[in-house]
């Protein structure tokens, strides 16, 4: 009876199998928020040599760059739904395989490295199948999965960067193998929910076309498709930006207002409360604005929020700027999806899912790594202002696509294509 309560208060109008998909992500990702956070104590915990501790996060990193596209091609071909219940049921195994070794003192950091990539790759495999699921349960109308985005992604900041996280490495501190085993029934949980959700097929059968056939296609797709294209690109020079001060952010904090450890907790806070507020209030300004106005008011910000963040000396004000880029990324990341999933076919989601974050994820690493680059010769203050000039001038060449009229024509061409297919 409480979990019925429970799945019609998550559902928001959109469906009682809406309500076991937040549901499911809610119990996943806070058992993320537990894991991650009891991760790094468990590995610092192993080692302290600089090259050993990176292995860890590199190996989180590299699933995004292999499989993103392999990901998407298989959601068109397999029920996503069976892919995202068999995927959280393999990262139940890992985890508890991480549990069982911490419980028995066998942790090592090879360990810790593989199952990092483990559960990376599940999350591509997990988040591409979701993404195109989406649709198929709330409806392509925008509005639908603008609400249908924002509750998941509020939920996912909230429940993994300010319950999980705290609470990990609280546990950790107690008991240490009760995070990773508390991950693992988070991952059993959110399994079982998905898999009582009525199975919904791809819309085609890819079945008689090889893989490769499958990807140039989804990539084709992309690659024609002109507004979704350019927001594709937007977005990997947009992640390129926000790396390149993200990657030095905890030492301008600490030099520059000699904040510890509690007070850098406070500053990415003030990231992620933005978050939330974007998630939440994006569908409100989108409906005033329109979309494209939105999207672009969003980077805007973005840009402006970082200039200030490089040049201020007072706390308040970069606490107030980080929750303005907080709410930017977030609402822009909110609007986007909701965009793509509404404009592309139900049986090319997946693959066009999978190509759009491959190029969305492609400009990370070279962000950090320059950003490290530019904050050692140039100074710390050097990487913000980059990475605003950046985020600007790709707003403005971006708004030469992204307007009104491009989304408008998108839209309607959706809807031209509903009316032939229903004739």
């Amino acid at each position: 009876m409480a979990l019925r309560k429970a799945l019609r208060a998550a559902d928001a109008g959109l469906g009682r199998d809406y309500g076991k998909l937040w549901t499911s992500s809610a119990c996943s990702t806070f058992g993320d928020g537990i894991y991650l956070t009891a991760l790094l104590l468990m590995a610092a915990g192993l080692t302290r040599d600089p090259v050993l501790l990176s292995t860890v996060s590199v190996a989180g990193t590299l699933p995004g760059l292999l499989f993103a596209l392999p990901g998407g091609a298989l959601a068109d071909r397999v029920d996503r739904r069976r892919i995202m219940w068999v995927t959280d049921a393999v990262r139940f195994g890992f985890v508890a395989l991480v549990a069982a070794a911490v419980a028995t003192d066998r942790l090592t950091i090879g360990l810790l490295a593989a199952v990092s990539f483990a559960l990376a790759t599940g999350e591509i495999l997990y988040t591409t199948a979701s993404q195109s699921i989406v649709p198929q349960i709330v409806s392509r109308a925008p509005e639908r999965l603008q609400r249908a985005n924002s509750r998941l992604v509020s939920a996912q900041i909230l429940l993994r960067d300010f319950v999980g996280r705290p609470l990990g490495g609280a546990l950790y501190g107690v008991v240490a193998w009760l995070p990773p085993a508390l991950n693992a029934l988070s991952f059993g949980l959110a399994s079982a929910l998905i898999a009582s959700v009525p199975s919904r097929p791809t819309a085609i059968a890819t079945a008689r076309t090889g893989l490769l056939a499958d990807l140039r296609e989804g990539m084709r797709w992309l690659w024609r498709h002109r507004l979704l294209r350019t927001l594709a690109f937007a977005v990997c020079i947009d992640n390129f930006a926000f790396m390149l001060w993200n990657s030095v952010l905890v030492l301008m904090l600490q030099d520059r207002f000699g904040l510890g450890g509690f007070g850098f907790g406070v500053m990415t806070a003030c990231l992620g409360i933005g978050g939330i507020v974007g998630s939440l209030g994006v569908s409100w300004v989108s409906r005033r604005a329109g979309i494209a106005a939105t999207m672009m008011g969003a980077m805007v910000l973005e840009g402006l929020a970082t200039v200030v963040v490089g040049l201020t000396s007072e706390r308040v004000v970069a606490g107030a700027m980080l929750f303005a880029v907080g709410a930017a990324a977030i609402g822009w990341n909110v609007v986007t999806v909701s965009l793509r999933q509404s404009l592309v076919p139900a049986g090319l989601q997946g693959r066009v899912n999978g190509t759009y974050r491959l190029v969305a994820l492609a400009g990370a690493p070279a962000g950090a790594a320059l950003g490290g680059l530019i904050g050692t010769w140039q100074g710390l203050r050097a990487p913000f202002l980059w990475s605003a000039a950046v985020v600007l001038l790709c707003a403005l060449m971006a708004a030469r696509v992204v307007n009104r009229r491009s989304v408008a024509e998108a839209e309607a061409d959706v809807e031209e294509d509903a009316h032939l297919d229903a004739t």
